[in-house]
């Protein structure tokens, strides 16, 4: 049940954060929201383009992954990293010292560019919310959610990750039965899309009644 919060460091607008355990289904849910027009921001793609684009990230990467970080054609080399740090938890922070400001600075510098007014409702969509104390940056925070088995069947099929990688990433994330008992609102994707679908629209025309001053 969603309840009055305090809200510490908040972003623009009415920010919704859209969050679960890997390959339950946030990246679905995130098109169906763009398809309404909502404004949803992927964490996961403005890594990317820090990555690829921002040369202090690319260069404090190097540091301290050293040169196997990048390709003979400079790209990161995602899938050797992830390995890497969810492996090894001392990493994963030293990565995360780096991504986390700079994409916190780019969040805010896209909404002032989007003109995001106070009342606008937005989602952001990120893995670790909860893990990393963020939701109190949030008005609410949704969460998507299915059945272990469908989540691990997903994961394997999507990235082909080897139960050993798979067991490190489920590991570094908080189970989901934890996510939804912090969740404002839960996605539950294990039925097929035109059922989940309908749920999310209950959702957003109950999000649609509450005004700013209930967020307070």
């Amino acid at each position: 049940m969603t309840t009055a919060k305090q809200i510490t460091d908040p972003f623009p607008g009415l920010a919704i954060g859209l969050t679960g355990g890997i390959a339950t289904g946030k990246s679905s849910v995130a098109s169906v929201l763009r398809g309404y027009g909502y404004l949803v921001l992927d964490a996961d793609q403005i890594t990317r383009d820090l990555t690829e684009q921002d040369a202090s990230v690319r260069a404090a990467i190097g540091q301290v992954f050293g040169p196997d970080a990048f390709d003979d054609k400079g790209g990161l080399r995602r899938g050797h990293l992830r390995t890497m740090i969810f492996r090894d938890e001392g990493l994963r922070e030293e990565l995360e010292k780096i991504l986390h400001p700079a994409i916190h600075r780019e969040v805010r510098r896209i909404l002032k560019d989007q003109g995001v007014s106070p009342e606008q409702i937005w989602f952001y969509e990120a893995s670790l919310i909860f893990e990393k104390g963020r939701e109190a940056s949030f008005y609410e925070v949704w969460v998507t959610d299915c059945e272990e088995a469908t989540q691990k069947h997903r994961l394997s099929q999507r990235d082909g990750v080897d139960e050993e990688a798979m067991t490190a990433i489920l590991r570094a994330q908080w189970p989901l039965a934890k996510k939804r008992a912090k969740a404002d609102r839960v996605i539950d994707t294990e039925p097929p899309q035109e059922v989940w679908q309908k749920a999310l629209q209950k959702e957003l025309t109950a999000l649609g009644h509450r005004k700013a001053k209930d967020f307070h």
